[in-house]
């Protein structure tokens, strides 16, 4: 079954965007607060739906209206940000673009409708549709072989760090950036992990990493679990406000307790830092301590684990490379 999207209002009168999808053969459906998270959780849906498809059955998956496939490749873009690859004002510039088109347009099926229908429209525009209709023909793969071929082994571009720069770095940072790069460079938490960690997270030895920052707000679980229960790092414990132990007080936040936003990251002192010491992006930090647990010894699996990754192959792919007995002279 297709996933679909709609906009429907709660008891409350408040609207919400419905997404109807399909896991493990139930047909299921979440309710969204922004229109954001709606088109990403589409877009993912219809992804995992398309990859278990047979030829047949991508060809006849062709009825799609012109609003789903600008929903889909919306969902595309968002997803996108939220892995730091586009920024919000490109994202923003897109959704107005988009979701101006005519509604009579956007209720045509989309590989119905004829040149000329879009040839009126603004030339940035035209090109947005042009690479979302070039998205969902990758996506079918019409005509092309069902046999899955692995990648040629091509390593990811990651950056890693050097150690002396990363301490460097925190040992120069104020108290909030420095509880920010500790729990990256040691945990390898991403910034949408970090951003909603609270004092009440922390049980003893033990920190509960539940939640996850998107563009509209904290949601509960993370990209592959649930939760994941990590250590506190010791170099955190010094920086910590004892009295808020047990609050709901966020880790790293503004000066007025406020919450911060993903850009948190990207700009401002955290971006200053970054260059300064030659670190590059705060993603580059989750890779750093990726290699310093490997480093150390530490099975892939643990790795993993750590990281969050849905399964070890991810983690094996961009890091198995930097095993301990390529990192370490052997004896």
């Amino acid at each position: 079954m297709m996933a679909s999207l709609k906009e429907i209002k709660n008891p409350h009168g408040q609207t919400r965007w419905r997404v109807n999808f399909e896991k493990n053969g139930v047909r299921m459906h979440k309710d969204h607060r922004a229109l954001e998270e709606a088109c990403r959780h589409l877009y993912l849906a219809e992804t995992d739906r398309f990859a278990d498809m047979s030829a047949e059955e991508k060809e006849k998956s062709r009825d799609w209206p012109l609003r789903k496939l600008v929903m889909f490749y919306f969902g595309l873009k968002v997803e996108q940000f939220e892995l730091g690859k586009l920024r919000s004002s490109t994202l923003k510039m897109l959704k107005s673009l988009l979701f101006a088109l005519d509604e009579s347009l956007m209720n045509k099926s989309a590989m119905k409708i004829r040149a000329g229908a879009f040839r009126e429209l603004p030339e940035l525009t035209r090109r947005y549709l042009n690479s979302a209709y070039l998205k969902l023909l990758k996506l079918r793969g019409i005509g092309c072989s069902p046999v899955a071929v692995g990648r040629q082994n091509k390593e990811a571009p990651i950056v890693v760090p050097a150690f002396e720069n990363v301490a460097s770095m925190i040992a120069a940072a104020n108290p909030r950036e420095k509880r920010a790069f500790i729990l990256s460079s040691e945990l390898g938490l991403r910034i949408s992990e970090i951003l909603p960690l609270r004092y009440s997270d922390i049980q003893g030895d033990l920190l509960s990493v539940t939640r996850h920052l998107t563009t509209v707000g904290v949601e509960d679980g993370l990209k592959a679990d649930p939760q994941r229960l990590l250590w506190v790092p010791e170099a955190l414990i010094p920086l910590l406000d004892k009295r808020r132990l047990g609050t709901d007080t966020p880790l790293v936040a503004k000066e007025s307790g406020d919450p911060l936003a993903l850009s948190y990251s990207r700009n401002g002192v955290v971006k200053a830092l970054l260059t300064q010491f030659n670190i590059g992006t705060f993603h580059n930090l989750r890779h750093f301590a990726a290699v310093q647990m490997l480093a150390n010894g530490e099975d892939i699996s643990f790795v993993s684990h750590v990281l969050g990754h849905k399964d070890i192959d991810t983690t094996n792919n961009i890091y198995g490379r930097f095993r301990s007995n390529v990192l370490r002279r052997k004896k």
